[in-house]
């Protein structure tokens, strides 16, 4: 195993990080909102006063649909139905979203049905240009080999933890919130597998330009690198660590 994946194997499994299945609903809830909640602070400050309460209990209803369809469910595997059924939480389950495709025009979304028509993605480095993700035709095979290598224990599970996240992004199965999706589900298999999930999102947040600029990065390497996302895997880890110590004093 390569040092950066020994290095991140020791510190998930750092005393300080130990998961016990009591901190679960805890662990999750944080994910969500650390995912979810910066969306809703764009929002003017009088939405936000009038939407805080719908919007907590929505995240919480996400957050539980999280603990009890996967994490505690003793199917051990990611499924494509858990996947449709989190994308259908993200909208309140709400029959059909109005979305804007790259021509401007407007169109209908599905929450949890995946895209029937092509869709295409901003490229960070230059706004004007977009690129292709997979044809809809290709969606469900290229779903379900995703899956089939999240669980390749033979492969380090760093490796399948940050791949997974980039290359449902590149599938981008739905219309729309892919990333959103990608994020929540990358943290949510770690818990599973009863890893301290590194809360990728709060670092992507934070310093967004740096992943978006590493995203397109492996987008366009036909080798598809996934180790240069393995430094902001270990500084987000190191950064849990200093939080954890800190609470213990």
């Amino acid at each position: 195993m390569d040092e950066p994946l020994q290095r991140l194997d020791a510190l998930c499994r750092h005393p300080s990080l130990k998961v016990s299945p009591s901190q679960n609903a805890k662990i999750i809830g944080e994910v969500v909102h650390s995912v979810m909640y910066p969306y809703f602070l764009k929002k003017s400050p009088e939405e936000q006063e009038r939407l805080k309460a719908p919007i907590l209990a929505h995240l919480r209803a996400i957050a539980d649909y999280c603990l009890y369809e996967y994490v505690e469910n003793p199917e051990p595997r990611l499924t494509i139905d858990f996947i449709k059924g989190l994308h259908r939480a993200l909208y309140h389950n709400t029959p059909s979203i109005p979305i804007k495709a790259v021509d401007g025009s407007m169109t209908a979304m599905v929450p949890g049905e995946f895209k029937t028509t092509p869709v295409f993605m901003r490229r960070h480095s230059n706004p004007d240009e977009w690129f292709g993700t997979s044809d809809p035709e290709q969606v469900a095979s290229e779903m379900e080999m995703l899956l089939e290598q999240l669980h390749d224990a033979q492969a380090p599970l760093f490796q399948r933890y940050c791949r997974f996240m980039l290359d449902l992004t590149m599938i981008h199965p739905f219309p729309d919130s892919n990333g959103k999706l990608a994020r929540i589900l990358g943290e949510v298999f770690l818990l599973k597998q009863g890893i301290f999930p590194p809360c990728f999102a709060l670092y992507e947040l934070k310093n967004k330009q740096e992943i978006a600029d590493l995203a397109e990065r492996y987008t366009i390497d036909p080798q598809r690198d996934i180790s240069i996302f393995y430094p902001v895997v270990i500084k987000r880890y190191l950064a849990c660590l200093v939080l954890a110590n800190e609470n213990t004093k």
